[in-house]
């Protein structure tokens, strides 16, 4: 058994140190590129692999390929066998340049959104910069971008990126929010880069103005249809849901809006924080309980309540006037 992803990932952090996969749990992380790539760690995961010994950090994949379904290793056999042949030692690159977002998504928290951050702390939040980070890895190696964020649509840095990557880059993943349409894509797909743009979508109308407060449906809708207008064959796009507390109830809106406008969907479930996970038997996760996995464990109500008033505290929100909950 084998990861392309421990050779050739490499994830910018939120606090600047480097780690390998995003999809791992409880991975470490390094100062910089050499001590990770020399660290006994990486070297002991790719000795589990090797001998066919799933290492505790991958359970995830574990779980997926258990259950059949195709996980985020074995997708990387496809990737590997695109970017191979353009440069044996190839990286791709991805993580969090910094944390610049314009929503407050009731799932997130500061690391990752400066809104949340604003929120929280006022005036005097510091915004995360790990550009510095970004820099140190040889930008000759980098094939491949897998951007996220905070929200690459609002953030300087990312525009920055976009618009001068590195020599190399044959193929640029963005992970966005789609409320604000990246014009900057389209000069990346005249000069043959593969741009893949997978959007972010966590319930449809009002669960999707309430989880991902405080961005609009009727803007996300325009923004979608809008990149739909683009033809180029060099254009993926891809929806990408998160199953939480927040959404599961409204997974048929989703799958159906997805199929309405031709845009493949995959689902992941959300692990932290654990106060949502789908396996937890709660009001939220009740009407979802004929979904195999969903409201199987012990009843976490009143801790999720207090999560849900928390959130709504911070946020000025109010989650009974989106859930049913009785």
């Amino acid at each position: 058994m084998y990861c392309p992803r421990l050779d050739h990932f490499r994830r910018i952090m939120p606090d600047g140190k480097i780690g390998v996969c995003g999809h791992m749990t409880n991975g470490k992380s390094y100062d910089d590129l050499k001590s990770l790539d020399s660290s006994d760690w990486l070297s002991s995961l790719r000795s589990k692999m090797y001998l066919d010994k799933w290492p505790d950090e991958c359970v995830r994949c574990q779980r997926d390929e258990t259950a059949g379904r195709k996980s985020i290793r074995q997708h990387s056999f496809d990737r590997d066998s695109i970017l191979r042949p353009h440069r044996e030692n190839y990286l791709i690159v991805g993580g969090i340049l910094d944390n610049i977002c314009n929503a407050a998504c009731q799932f997130c928290d500061e690391r990752k959104s400066s809104k949340i951050g604003h929120l929280m702390h006022g005036a005097g939040y510091q915004l995360m910069d790990n550009t510095v980070a970004f820099n140190t890895i040889p930008r000759d190696r980098i094939i491949e971008l897998d951007i996220n964020g905070g929200e690459p649509s609002n953030s300087p840095n990312y525009a920055a990126l976009l618009d001068d990557p590195p020599e190399n880059v044959k193929i640029i993943r963005i992970n966005t929010n789609a409320s604000k349409f990246m014009p900057n894509i389209i000069p990346l797909l005249d000069k043959g880069i593969r741009v893949i743009v997978t959007i972010s979508l966590d319930g449809v109308g009002p669960i999707y103005e309430y989880a991902r407060w405080p961005l609009r449906w009727s803007t996300f809708t325009e923004v979608v249809d809008r990149y739909k207008t683009i033809q180029h064959d060099n254009l993926s796009l891809d929806f990408w849901t998160t199953l939480s507390a927040y959404t599961v109830a409204d997974m048929i809106n989703i799958t159906d809006y997805a199929r309405s406008i031709d845009i493949p969907i995959s689902f992941g479930r959300l692990t932290s924080p654990s106060v949502l996970d789908v396996r937890y038997t709660n009001p939220l996760t009740l009407p979802a309980k004929h979904i195999e996995g969903v409201a199987v464990d012990e009843d976490n109500t009143q801790a999720l309540l207090g999560y849900l008033k928390r959130q709504d505290s911070l946020r000025g929100t109010n989650f009974e006037d989106r859930y049913n909950w009785s």
